[in-house]
């Protein structure tokens, strides 16, 4: 039986994030020079894009291997290493765990052999490569490719660079489930020590879980004033963050589903069982919204839904959300069947320049 996360997060590169602006696609056969190379692979991955937002994963695919097709012997190796970290994530969101694995490796090769000067990049697709690892159930390869990823962010920017923000976050999940719990709060003090709440929302819901998630750690070696104060705090600080969210009218398209199951579980864990209540109602309502695409699946919401509603005594409605785990799990298919989500790391994207 394979673990399977709540998303990974497939740490978005530019591909999924960066604004179209009418982009049609490249021109095959018409640049011969890097430069003229590189923007060709801009265009292509900008025209895979609107094919994977339309629904056309395929499709968008195809468009970046015929890059790969025409351009292979003559593409600089970072323009190469963009193109292939983009194919790993298309995979990577198709379930396609070999094929994307071998893309991502392809990509981190490019990177490589294209200079120091591109460790940054680098650093980001080894955290891809990490979260289909975790996706895989091989935690302790992820767990090394997350620290390389980060040893390379620390040398070439620095202790306190924003980029090892989710780096320490991804850390520090992988090593509470692997048990290493004091590597774990180390990741998770470092991630405080330069977490940056103006950063957005989810932002904000990452330092509450990290909080609470200290919580847990210091319960388990019995440090009791830490541990309350830690649970206070994130208990606290989830109540401001949900009043905000109803003053702004309950908006919620733009929070992070992966990090909202991971809250709820964490406060779950907690026994902070009306805060669980309170983010799954949240959760459900996005995932519900997406109908059915990505993680965290449906099933797996509904059925953390059914647990905690029968914690509060709840029964009639717990009932009612079991019922619709089973047909949600029924619609997910047998390629998912068995596979239990661990939670998500954390995205980490290309900026462009």
């Amino acid at each position: 039986m394979k673990p399977q996360t709540a998303t990974l997060l497939i740490l978005m590169t530019g591909l999924w994030t960066y604004s179209l602006r009418g982009a049609d696609g490249p021109t095959p056969g018409v640049a011969t020079s890097g430069a003229a190379l590189g923007k060709v692979g801009e265009q292509t991955r900008l025209g895979a894009d609107r094919l994977r937002k339309q629904g056309q994963p395929a499709e968008a695919e195809r468009l970046l291997l015929k890059f790969v097709e025409l351009h292979a012997d003559e593409a600089p190796g970072h323009v190469l290493a963009y193109i292939y970290n983009d194919l790993g994530t298309l995979n990577q969101e198709q379930h396609q765990v070999a094929r994307a694995y071998r893309y991502y490796k392809q990509s981190i090769a490019d990177w490589e052999r294209s200079g120091e000067r591109f460790s940054l990049h680098a650093a980001t697709t080894m955290n891809n490569l990490a979260t289909l690892l975790w996706d895989d159930g091989r935690l302790a390869e992820s767990h090394q490719t997350l620290v390389r990823s980060a040893g390379l962010i620390e040398r070439f920017a620095g202790p306190a660079s924003p980029a090892l923000i989710q780096l320490h976050y991804n850390l520090g999940n992988v090593r509470m489930t692997l048990n290493r719990h004091q590597e774990a709060e180390e990741s998770y003090r470092k991630f405080l020590a330069i977490a940056n709440p103006k950063a957005g929302r989810n932002h904000v819901l990452q330092t509450i879980l990290v909080t609470n998630d200290l919580g847990l750690l210091t319960h388990k070696e019995s440090r009791t004033a830490e541990t309350g104060s830690y649970f206070g705090q994130s208990q606290r600080s989830w109540a401001q963050f949900r009043e905000g969210l109803q003053a702004g009218g309950g908006e919620q398209r733009d929070l992070d589903p992966s990090l909202l199951l991971n809250l709820a579980q964490s406060f779950w864990k907690s026994g902070a069982t009306g805060q669980a209540a309170e983010v799954t109602e949240v959760l459900l309502s996005l995932v519900e919204s997406r109908a059915g695409v990505g993680y965290p699946r449906l099933s797996h919401v509904l059925s953390l839904q059914a647990m905690i509603l029968r914690r509060l005594h709840r029964k009639p409605e717990a009932k009612a959300a079991e019922q619709r785990a089973r047909q949600a799990l029924e619609a997910e298919g047998p390629a998912l069947a068995g596979r239990v989500d661990l939670g998500a790391l954390q995205a980490v994207g290309f900026q462009r320049r």
